[in-house]
């Protein structure tokens, strides 16, 4: 997932914001497993920087579709 920060890398757009969204969520998670609180705030906040860094539009959209494909609906339940 390292080659992905990179950037002249060759990854989708859309890989490129998962590994970047895991990375900084995965430090979020990492954090509140050490006894810190979750901050969502400042999750949101991360991801809304990714999004400015790889362009704006890029992240969001990602965000809503793992959202839609998470519903029970869509898993068959």
């Amino acid at each position: 997932m390292s080659n992905c920060f990179e950037s002249d890398v060759n990854a989708p757009m859309k890989v490129r914001a998962a590994a970047h969204i895991a990375y900084a969520l995965h430090n979020e998670a990492e954090a509140f497993s050490n006894g810190a609180d979750f901050n969502l705030e400042q999750a949101f906040s991360q991801v809304g920087t990714i999004d400015q860094v790889l362009g704006d539009g890029v992240v969001w959209p990602l965000l809503s579709q793992l959202d839609r494909d998470a519903e029970p609906s869509s898993r068959g339940g």
